[in-house]
């Protein structure tokens, strides 16, 4: 017969596999006495809404259970869908999460998102303070008439940013985004054909705001590198100031290298991720360089060697694949567009000296898929004379000791995850 530690231990040994096959948070010591302690009060798991990025070049998603990360996935665009045809993307991407949720990767069916970057504009304007006076209304018609379009045809969120005076009058400087409310409402559509719910949609530097608020006591300039576009959002102790959108995306600077060398975008892209990528640039483990608020140091170049060997050149992006004829062409090719981002950068940092002239941006916070060129980020730091880091959200998430992760590298830094973490904690309203 048994003793009764006998019968304790099986017990206590039958609950830890049963725990694990769960993937009960057991991260640390604390995690698992709160884990205990649900059980004993017969509380299930608490599961957050799944926050997903429809992102051009990529879906990303994630999902935390109880306050800790406990899934996280991507998959790329590239060749699944006419990467131009943001309706076949979304629809394809809103079948992909709901294969995820039925494979038990995520729980649920309410989800929170990143608005798509087709056709999102960003306005600042200044509403006249009365009291009484609805910004947001008045906001949406000021946007309204510039952009030429009817009121009802735009999904709106706007933030107000500071008072300013101007001409002697006492006006609300505001942030408007605009989205086109035909894709929103595609969007909506694409998700409740699969069976799940948009509880909320937010844009990208709302996101970010959310990602990084605890980079308090300076300026912070944050640069999204996305396919289709790059953003500038800069935040004052943590909350928006400025936003701007500027058309020089990852694709521009792939179509640039492509055109220059004659080969495909497709090639031209992995040119580019191989030589400025994060494994060319040492730092491919983020415990090499840790930083509180999910950052990684990126030394900026000056005067210094490339990860090539090459000179570094002010605003010209580094040889992609040599020193031939034709890939010293795709060099100033590259850099011509690395200029207008740098000019469309400096357009924000100018326009927040404007409204806050006690204020200077200190440091310059890269995020977005095309982070992973430091190589480019490095650059265009250089350019705009202040330090520089990559945003690593997913560093110093509290984390599931079984987290679940589907198409991603966690032992690398993750930016192109910044605006997915951020919308987690936003409003579900929509």
């Amino acid at each position: 017969m048994e003793t009764l530690s006998g019968l304790k231990d099986k017990l206590n040994s039958l609950g830890d596999r049963f725990r694990r096959a769960g993937g009960d948070p057991s991260a640390t010591p604390v995690t698992r006495q709160a884990a205990a302690g649900r059980a004993r009060r017969g509380k299930s798991p608490k599961f957050s809404v799944v926050a997903v990025d429809f992102g051009a070049s990529s879906l990303r998603a994630l999902q935390e259970q109880d306050g800790a990360l406990a899934a996280v996935a991507a998959s790329p665009v590239a060749g699944r869908v006419d990467p131009l045809d943001a309706f076949a993307r979304l629809e394809m991407q809103a079948a992909e999460l709901r294969d995820w949720i039925k494979q038990g990767l995520f729980k649920g069916k309410r989800v929170v998102g990143v608005i798509p970057t087709e056709g999102l504009i960003a306005k600042h304007l200044q509403v006249e303070s009365i009291p009484g006076l609805d910004v947001s209304l008045s906001a949406l018609t000021m946007a309204a008439e510039q952009l030429d379009l009817p009121a009802d045809r735009i999904v709106h969120r706007c933030f107000e940013v500071a008072l300013v005076r101007t001409g002697g009058v006492l006006r609300k400087e505001v942030v408007s985004f605009c989205s086109p409310r035909k894709l929103v409402e595609r969007l909506v559509a694409s998700m409740q054909r699969v069976g799940l719910d948009l509880v909320g949609l937010h844009a990208a530097p709302v996101g970010l705001a959310k990602t990084f608020a605890d980079l308090t006591n300076d300026s912070v300039l944050v640069v999204e590198l996305g396919a289709r576009q790059a953003s500038a959002t800069v935040l004052d102790d943590g909350r928006i100031s400025v936003v701007r959108f500027a058309p020089q995306g990852m694709d521009v600077i792939d179509h640039a290298i492509a055109a220059s060398l004659g080969v495909s975008v497709d090639r031209a892209r992995a040119a580019r991720e191989r030589h400025g990528g994060l494994e060319a640039s040492g730092i491919a483990s983020r415990l090499e360089n840790p930083l509180p608020g999910g950052l990684v140091e990126i030394t900026p170049a000056s005067g210094g060697v490339a990860s090539s060997g090459a000179p570094v050149v002010s605003g010209a992006a580094a040889p992609v694949s040599g020193t031939d004829p034709k890939s010293l062409h795709a060099d100033q090719a590259v850099a011509e567009v690395v200029d207008e981002l740098c000019e469309e950068l400096m357009i924000a940092v100018r326009y927040h000296r404007g409204v806050f002239p006690s204020k200077r941006v200190s440091r310059v916070v890269f995020t977005g898929g095309g982070a992973r060129c430091l190589d480019l980020c490095r650059r265009i730091a250089e350019r705009l004379g202040v330090a520089a880091q990559l945003g690593d959200p997913l560093a110093g998430a509290e984390r599931l000791a079984g987290i679940d992760a589907v198409g991603v590298d966690l032992s690398e830094p993750t930016p192109a995850f910044s605006a997915a973490f951020g919308v987690r904690t936003c409003p579900v309203d929509l």
